[in-house]
């Protein structure tokens, strides 16, 4: 592989739910990724939420509907918050919060301080399309990685990301290329890609040096990398 990399992250997407979290503890895939909302109270919830595109139609409407409770791995009825999630994930290294807008970070903050000792989880990382959150949290604690989210391409990602305080950039994968990822590189910042679900990509984004992958099918993506003789590690 032209990028010489033999090892890299890879992380479960959305173990918003039981089912999935079952599903990944069985498969024992290292990192997970929890999507955390603002609930009421200032408590933290377990939740993606469904598309924020509204549809205008009655029949747009309903297939919308069904897209967000067969596909979007929220839970079928109510969202956990994110304190009692996290007794279900302590078989995990590490957890990624991909957090949304009006999340309460000092919350979060302690959370994460207290994961180690209270949840026996190690690595605590966090994502955001929301960039102003992340000077404002690693101001709050120091335990974590965090990642600028990146859903488009801007004319200068890496000054983006730098301005940003970020530690890495979470990029759609095709978004990436192996130049652009050397650049991250070079001014010391991760890189994370999703979603991946097809061996084949997983394989050339290793290639191109990514740090870590995202998929909703670790149990695929670890096998396939493995028989390429690349190793999966528990850390980002």
């Amino acid at each position: 592989m032209s990028s010489m990399v033999s090892e890299v992250a890879v992380v479960g997407h959305r173990a918003n739910s039981w089912r999935v979290v079952s599903f990944y503890r069985f498969i024992r895939v290292p990192i997970v990724e929890i999507d955390v909302c603002p609930g009421s109270n200032g408590k933290l919830l377990v939740k993606h939420g469904p598309s924020e595109v509204k549809r205008a139609s009655l029949v747009g409407k309903m297939f919308s509907y069904i897209d967000y409770k067969l596909f979007y791995r929220d839970p079928l009825i109510k969202a956990s918050t994110l304190e009692n999630h996290l007794k279900s994930l302590r078989e995990f290294s590490g957890v990624l919060f991909d957090i949304k807008r009006g999340v309460n970070l000092q919350a979060l903050a302690d959370i994460i301080d207290r994961m180690p000792y209270e949840y026996n989880i190690e690595y605590a990382y966090v994502s955001t399309p929301y960039h102003p959150m992340i000077k404002e949290l690693k101001e709050l604690t120091s335990r974590a990685v965090v990642a600028a989210t990146l859903h488009d391409l801007p004319v200068d990602p890496v000054s983006m990301v730098l301005a940003a305080d970020a530690d890495a950039v979470s990029a759609n994968y095709t978004l990436l290329s192996e130049g652009l990822i050397n650049l991250f590189h070079m001014s010391g910042i991760k890189v994370l890609a999703w979603t991946i679900n097809d061996c084949r990509l997983a394989l050339s984004l290793v290639d191109m040096g990514v740090d870590a992958i995202i998929t909703d099918r670790p149990d695929m993506i670890m096998k396939c990398l493995r028989k390429h003789g690349i190793r999966v590690r528990g850390f980002v």
